[in-house]
C-alpha cells in the first residue's frame, strides 16, 4: 500500500491467552525480522499500541523493550534514495535559489523548508487514510500548521489514490494546502498526482504554488527520478492546456545534497523551450536582416524574454518599424482607463496590503499610484482596471471588516474577559484573542486555535487549559463577566465548566 507507518496491538495476551512474555517478544521479533528481510520497503515506523488500562501489558512491553535496546542499538534505516549508485549533482553550497520563465509561468527551484512557504498553496502526500502521522513531510506540515488541519483533513477519509484534497493551513503563512493522495511510489502515479494538484491550484484560481521532492523521502525515488516527477507533471500542463491563474511554480527542496538534480531538470525545461520557440520562428519567417542577426547572437536568457513576451518579424524598412511602434502606443493610450479610487479608509492599509495590491497590479499589466494616503489610482486596459479595481475593493472589505472586528472585540473586553492564571497574578488576553475565545465558548465549541501576543496557541474549553504550539507550555484559564469585572484586588472566582 506504500504505507509509511504501521499501529500494532500486543497480538495474544486476550482468547489466545499468550503469556506477555512472549508476546512481547514475538511482535518485536516480528517487526525487526521485517525490517531486515525488507530494506526497500517504504515503511519507517512501528507503533506498538498497548491498551491503557492494561498495566501488566505495559510493564512487560517497557521491561522487555528496554532489554532489547540495549542488545540492538537503534539504527536509523537507510533510504533507497541514499543507497544510489549515482553521484549527487553538485552545487555551490551558498546556492538559495534559480528562476526560469516558461510563458506567463515564473518556475523556481529554491533551497528552504515547505512549511515557511508563504505561497497560496503548498503540496503534501499523504496516504489513503489522510493520516499526516504516517511520512516525515505530512509529518512536518502537520507539527508546523497544527491540529485543526489534521482534523479537517481526516474528515474527507478515506480517499482513492490519484485524488487530492484541499484544506486551510492552520498557522502557516500559506492560505491553502493541497493533499495528495498516493498510492505506490511509481513515477508515472506521482507524476499523476502532481498534475491533478497543479489543475486544483489553477482551478481555485490561486496564483502560486510550492511543491516538495515528491517521492524523495519514504516513497525511495531517487533525485532525479523525484525531479522529472514534478518537472514532468509541471511541462505536460504547459503544453497541453496553459495555466488561467497560476502564475509561479516554486519547487522547495530541504535536503541540499539532492537540488542539482532539480536544478539541471530545470535547466532541461527551459532549453527544451527555447527550442520550440526557435522552432515556431524558423517556419514562420526565414527572412533575417540586421534586426535577425542581433537576435541570433542574443544571450540566451535575452531570448527566452523575447519569445516568451513577444515576437517582432521586421519586413522592410526600419522607419516603418518607427511609425508602427507610434501608431501602437498611442492606440494603447488611447484604449487605457484611469480609475480614482478615494476612500478614508485606504488610509489605514497595512503596508503589507499596499505592497499585495502592487504585485498584483504589476501581474495584470496596471499602474498602480497612491498620490494622497486615502487615495488609489489605477491606469490599463479596461478590463484589467476592472480587475484590480475588484481587488481593492476586497481590501476594503476586509479593513471594514477587521476593523468592526476590533470595535467588537472593544465592547466585549468591557462585559467579559479571558484571563491565563498565573501564580501571582491573572494575566488577560488580548481584545482580539478575547473575542475570539468567547465567540467560541459560546458556540459551544470544544477548541479554538487563536493568537495571543504574536504567539499562537489553542484552547481546550473541556480541561480548561491553553497550549502554547511553539513552546509547549500549557496554562489554565478563567473567565470573568459581569460584576466580576468590577472585582477589587481579592478576586472571588472560580474556573468555568463548560
Amino acid at each position: 500500500m506504500g504505507a509509511c507507518s504501521i499501529g500494532l496491538p500486543l497480538v495474544g495476551t486476550g482468547n489466545l491467552s499468550f503469556p506477555y512474555k512472549t508476546a512481547v517478544q514475538i511482535i518485536i521479533q516480528a517487526a525487526v525480522d521485517y525490517s531486515q528481510a525488507n530494506p526497500d520497503s517504504p515503511l519507517e515506523e512501528f507503533r506498538f499500541v498497548v491498551f491503557s488500562g492494561d498495566l501488566k501489558g505495559i510493564a512487560t512491553f517497557e521491561e522487555k523493550f528496554a532489554e532489547f535496546k540495549k542488545k540492538h542499538k537503534p539504527v536509523p534505516k537507510p533510504r533507497k534514495r541514499e543507497a544510489r549508485k549515482t553521484k549527487p549533482i553538485p552545487v555551490g553550497s551558498d546556492f538559495r535559489c534559480k528562476a526560469v520563465r516558461i510563458g506567463d509561468i515564473e518556475l523556481k527551484v529554491v533551497k528552504g523548508d515547505i512549511t515557511k512557504e508563504s505561497s497560496d498553496a503548498i503540496f503534501n502526500v499523504v496516504a489513503q487514510d489522510l493520516d499526516m502521522s504516517s511520512g516525515n513531510l505530512s509529518r512536518a506540515i502537520s507539527t508546523a500548521c497544527g491540529r485543526t488541519v489534521e482534523n479537517e483533513l481526516k474528515s474527507s477519509a478515506p480517499r482513492l489514490p490519484g485524488s487530492v484534497v484541499t484544506t486551510t493551513a492552520g498557522r502557516l503563512s500559506a492560505k491553502h494546502i493541497v493533499h495528495m493522495v498516493v498510492g505506490n511510489g511509481t513515477k508515472q502515479h506521482l507524476q499523476t498526482c502532481v498534475e491533478k494538484a497543479l489543475k486544483e491550484v489553477d482551478s481555485l484560481g490561486l496564483v502560486s504554488a510550492s511543491i516538495p521532492a515528491v517521492g524523495s523521502g519514504g516513497l525511495g525515488r531517487s533525485p532525479e527520478d523525484s525531479a522529472k516527477v514534478v518537472f514532468g507533471a509541471i511541462h505536460a500542463l504547459l503544453t497541453r492546456s496553459p495555466f488561467s491563474s497560476l502564475r509561479q511554480v516554486r519547487v522547495v527542496v530541504f535536503d541540499h545534497s539532492i537540488i542539482g538534480a532539480f536544478v539541471v531538470a530545470l535547466d532541461a525545461i527551459q532549453q527544451e523551450h527555447l527550442d520550440s520557440c526557435e522552432r515556431e520562428d524558423d517556419d514562420e519567417d526565414d527572412y533575417h536582416g540586421e534586426e535577425g542577426l542581433e537576435a541570433c547572437l542574443a544571450s540566451p536568457d535575452e531570448l527566452a524574454m523575447k519569445h516568451c513576451h513577444k515576437k517582432v518579424i521586421v519586413h522592410g524598412r526600419v522607419d516603418s518599424l518607427d511609425a508602427a511602434m507610434a501608431a501602437l502606443e498611442n492606440g494603447v493610450a488611447s484604449a487605457c482607463n484611469r480609475r480614482v479610487i478615494k476612500r478614508e479608509i485606504i488610509s489605514r492599509f497595512p503596508r503589507r496590503c499596499i505592497r499585495e495590491l502592487k504585485r498584483m497590479s504589476r501581474a495584470q499589466d496596471v499602474k498602480f499610484d497612491q498620490p494622497e494616503p486615502d487615495t488609489v489610482t489605477l491606469e490599463g486596459l479596461p478590463k484589467d482596471v476592472m480587475d484590480m479595481n475588484a481587488e481593492v475593493s476586497n481590501f476594503i472589505q476586509e479593513q471594514m471588516e477587521k476593523e468592526h472586528k476590533e470595535e467588537r472585540a472593544d465592547q466585549i473586553s468591557k462585559t467579559v474577559q479571558w484571563y491565563l492564571v498565573n501564580p501571582a497574578k491573572l494575566d488577560p488576553f488580548e481584545k482580539i484573542a478575547n473575542n475570539d475565545i468567547e465567540s467560541a465558548y459560546k458556540a459551544k465549541k470544544p477548541s479554538l486555535l487563536f493568537t495571543h501576543k504574536n504567539l499562537r496557541a489553542e484552547i481546550n474549553f473541556g480541561n480548561n487549559e491553553v497550549t502554547f504550539l511553539r513552546t509547549g507550555a500549557i496554562k489554565r484559564v478563567l473567565r470573568k463577566d459581569g460584576k466580576d469585572l468590577q472585582g477589587s484586588s481579592l478576586f472571588n472566582y472560580r474556573l468555568f465548566n463548560y
